[in-house]
């Protein structure tokens, strides 16, 4: 093999090699996360014989947690510890409200309906991750089969999993 000829050789395996190294699939260079939900811990209520309403963190046995009729909103929960008490739910990105169908257990006859109004804002994360919405709860309204009530705890809705956005309180079950 002559010089000329082991130079265009080795120019076909640098070229061949460049563009497969072109194909492969870049890592995400966003380190922060993008995704924010609503965060909600179910709990329980106990009417006691003394009248006082005890209060317990819950595990949902089997529930069923939609969205109604918006199709911009992921149609499923996320159970967020492995005790079943805080579930985190997607908000619309294209409305400021939306419903969903929440019931504690499939062995129940019905559930309710719980309505979120909200405001979004969008916000700069970072040049890796670009931009996202967050959201501000104003209200939410429930049907009352099995919810007793809804807590606002925090209006603010980012990108923290740590922080529990409302409790729902669930007759007992």
């Amino acid at each position: 093999m002559n010089k000329k000829d082991f130079s265009l050789l080795l120019v076909f395996f640098v070229l061949l090699s460049s563009a497969f190294m072109a194909c492969q699939q870049d890592r995400d260079p966003c380190l922060d996360p993008k995704i924010q939900k609503l965060i909600m811990g179910a709990y329980t209520t106990l009417d006691s014989p003394a009248g006082v309403i005890t209060i317990f963190t819950s595990s949902l046995p089997s529930p069923i947690i939609t969205p109604i009729g918006a199709a911009s909103v992921n149609p499923i929960y996320y159970g967020i510890n492995s005790q079943g008490h805080s579930f985190a739910l997607s908000l619309s990105s294209v409305s400021d409200s939306c419903q969903y169908f929440v019931q504690a257990d499939t062995t129940l006859p019905v559930g309710d309906t719980v309505s979120f109004n909200y405001t979004r804002q969008l916000d700069f994360l970072s040049n890796a991750c670009g931009y996202t919405y967050f959201y501000n709860l104003l209200q939410i309204s429930n049907t009352g089969h099995n919810i007793d009530s809804i807590v606002l705890e925090n209006p603010g809705i980012t990108t923290n999993v740590n922080v529990e956005n409302i409790k729902v309180y669930f007759h007992t079950l």
